[in-house]
């Protein structure tokens, strides 16, 4: 048997801004939110995809070089969030004051949008397949 064998998490991390607001951004977006013992981190789970958002005063490299704490549309991973409802979706991004850099528009898989949170990752919002009649 080679290799190292095949991971049971993949886990993504990205720094925020304010945990609050990001941590509640989330979990409207339905990921399910685990448990830290941790002041300064929010755990997501999506799948076998673990989300971690941490406080960008928490350390780390950029946090001692000043660096902000979401690099923007292309410098950052682009984390996509499948939704049954795009619209409540959209509804809500614009409602928060975030921006929406693409669509809503339809895609081979279905309506999409990309929009920025808070700290300037990009999301894409993906609305989820639905059966046909």
């Amino acid at each position: 048997m080679g290799g190292m064998g095949h991971p049971d998490t993949v886990e993504l991390q990205i720094r925020v801004r304010d945990l609050e607001r990001s941590r509640a951004v989330y979990r409207r977006l339905g990921l399910v939110e685990l448990a830290t013992g941790r002041a300064n981190v929010g755990r997501f789970r999506c799948g076998d995809v673990v989300l971690m958002l941490t406080d960008r005063g928490s350390g780390g490299a950029e946090a001692h070089r000043g660096a902000p704490a979401g690099r923007g549309l292309g410098g950052g991973p682009l984390l996509t969030v499948v939704v049954r409802d795009i619209d409540e979706v959209l509804a809500y991004w614009l409602e928060e004051g975030m921006l929406v850099v693409s669509g809503p528009h339809g895609a081979a898989a279905g309506r999409v949008f990309h929009g920025l949170d808070h700290d300037g990752h990009e999301i894409r919002i993906e609305a989820a397949p639905t059966a046909s009649a």
